[in-house]
């Protein structure tokens, strides 16, 4: 798998995020949390969303430069763990710090924060 973010793996159907948020799961690793949600609305075998919460970081110019620091390591990232996905799985990755951070911290905490989605999915599956 090449390491770009193509749209089909972008979260946009209105009623996975709907699900996804009433029943889905979520792990946090600070400064995200991912909710995560697998069923059958699910047609990829990996979608995400992104978010920046305007209450959080209130300039729309600093909650884009986050969203685009944050898509980027997911991207560089994603190929480590994509594979051990076990079902089609619809993902929100939230910020929740009010400060920017440097892209190599933030590389550094989205693995983390995959780690232990991981390990929750497969605690799940037993």
């Amino acid at each position: 798998m090449s390491p770009t973010f193509r749209k089909n793996e972008r979260l946009t159907a209105p009623q996975v995020m709907e699900k996804l948020f009433s029943e889905g799961q979520s792990v946090k690793q600070y400064p995200f949390r991912l909710h995560w949600y697998s069923g059958p609305e699910v047609t990829q075998p990996f979608q995400v969303a992104l978010s920046v919460p305007k209450r959080k970081v209130n300039r729309a110019v600093r909650r884009n430069r986050i969203k685009r620091k944050m898509r980027e390591a997911y991207r560089l990232h994603k190929e480590e763990w994509l594979g051990q996905v076990q079902e089609p799985t619809a993902a929100m990755i939230v910020y929740l710090d009010s400060e920017d951070r440097p892209l190599e911290e933030l590389e550094r905490k989205i693995c983390v924060l995959f780690e232990a989605f991981l390990q929750q999915q497969a605690e799940r599956e037993k």
